[in-house]
């Protein structure tokens, strides 16, 4: 498709839709359209932009997603109403400097492109509240990143930074800040000035230890430290206490510091992939808990207290070396997800059945040669995983499971299925 020169001549056009085409270029003559708001180009094979493109002067939205771009034209900069500008997925390595004179942009997404570096002219943009920066080739960020006022969102995953400006704690209207799978060793204590900071993603780099001052990071939400080389944490992060969400699974912990309780907000712990050998005390202490994920450790047993866990919703403990479940695993009366799949349990508390609530019930890849005859006790089950043991029979009063929708007894020793199962009215998979 091919954008004739006639376009030119709508000389009162205000929005023009070409996205989802074949085009490769722009004429010259588009230039002329001076009363233009809205261009939207997005998904066509454009390579090049006109010169004459600085003469849209009442452009405020700029949309060129997914073409062939190898280059934005310094020419933007004179686009001084801009308010919105995407270039993701394109073939962008370089940044024009002039872009800093867009005063006005408040949304700028230079996501997935190969850019290498940002100019210092970026700090110009003092209106930007939104710059994505993922999937780049970036290896630092310039000082002036820090010099944005009204920045909210700032995503810089997938890039190869190995370090962080202290500037970037300038950013005090900073809400997000996305810096996943990097190669980033260490953060700077001037980010614990980010006090309307809320969330924070530094997975998957290169961190073995936190700074003392991120006690600073009053309104954090959600942080997710998973993917590093964490050997401990730093008592100060007791501090977060609006903190709802917390990932540090694989990493290299095995204890948790003390009044880790005093995160009062937290509702979903991921301590998974580490090197704990039993469930941290000052875990069951947080009241407000309803996921909590820590398989793929080294426990070897479930201390009593787990009876604590009321308002737990979801249990992950596969992948450890738990023999048995305590007693008092029946008394977490609000669990809704339980998976112990791939331990070395050989038979299951008789108590369990008192988990009204449960829905998901995982014991694949484990010892059992029995399940309790109660087990029609669980009215709310829905799905019930036993692959993968030693079982040789299954109780008739599984029928009271009319619920059931999944059921998997696969890989056992089972020479005939009861014909309870038959009366599994809302079954929907068999295994």
């Amino acid at each position: 498709l091919e954008l004739g020169a006639e376009v030119g001549e709508l000389l009162n056009l205000r929005s023009l839709y070409l996205h989802d085409n074949a085009l490769t270029a722009l004429p010259f003559q588009i230039g002329k359209l001076d009363q233009l708001e809205v261009l939207e180009l997005s998904d066509n094979q454009i390579n090049r932009l006109p010169s004459s493109l600085k003469n849209l002067n009442s452009l405020t939205s700029l949309s060129l997603r997914d073409n062939h771009l190898s280059y934005i034209p310094s020419e933007i900069g004179e686009l001084e109403k801009l308010r919105k500008v995407s270039f993701r997925t394109n073939r962008i390595t370089d940044i024009p400097p002039s872009i800093g004179n867009l005063k006005n942009l408040i949304n700028l997404d230079l996501s997935d492109n190969g850019i290498s570096q940002l100019p210092e002219e970026v700090g110009g943009m003092q209106n930007l509240k939104s710059l994505l920066l993922g999937s780049n080739k970036l290896n630092q960020l310039p000082n002036s990143i820090g010099y944005l006022p009204k920045l909210e969102i700032l995503k810089l995953d997938n890039n190869k930074i190995s370090s962080l400006p202290k500037t970037l704690g300038k950013l005090e209207a900073l809400d997000t800040l996305i810096l996943r799978t990097n190669l980033i060793s260490s953060i700077p204590r001037e980010i614990s000035t980010l006090e309307g900071l809320q969330t924070l993603d530094l997975s998957d780099n290169q961190i073995s230890s936190l700074p003392y001052q991120i006690r600073g990071l009053k309104s954090m939400a959600n942080l997710n430290l998973s993917l590093n080389k964490l050997g401990a944490l730093p008592s100060s992060i007791q501090a977060l206490n609006r903190l709802q969400v917390l990932n540090i699974s694989d990493n290299q912990l095995d204890d948790l510091p003390n009044r880790f309780y005093n995160l009062s907000s937290l509702k979903t712990l991921d301590l998974s992939k580490n090197q704990f050998t039993s469930l941290p005390k000052e875990v069951i202490r947080l009241e407000k808990l309803t996921k909590l994920d820590i398989g793929f450790n080294k426990l070897s047993e479930l201390d009593e207290s787990i009876k604590d866990f009321h308002k737990l919703r979801e249990f992950i403990i596969r992948n450890n070396k738990l023999s048995d479940l305590p007693p008092q695993i029946g008394e977490i009366s609000s669990l809704q997800l339980l998976d112990a799949k791939c331990n070395l349990l050989s038979s299951l508390p008789e108590n369990m059945v008192q988990l009204s609530q449960l829905k998901v019930l995982d014991l694949s890849l484990n010892k059992l040669d029995n399940i309790p005859s109660t087990i029609g006790k669980l009215t709310s089950l829905e799905s019930l995983y036993l692959e993968t043991n030693k079982l040789g029979n299954l109780s008739d009063e599984i029928a009271a499971l009319s619920f059931l929708k999944v059921l998997d007894v696969s890989s056992n020793q089972l020479t005939e299925l009861t014909s309870s199962v038959g009366q599994l009215a809302r079954l929907e998979r068999l295994l």
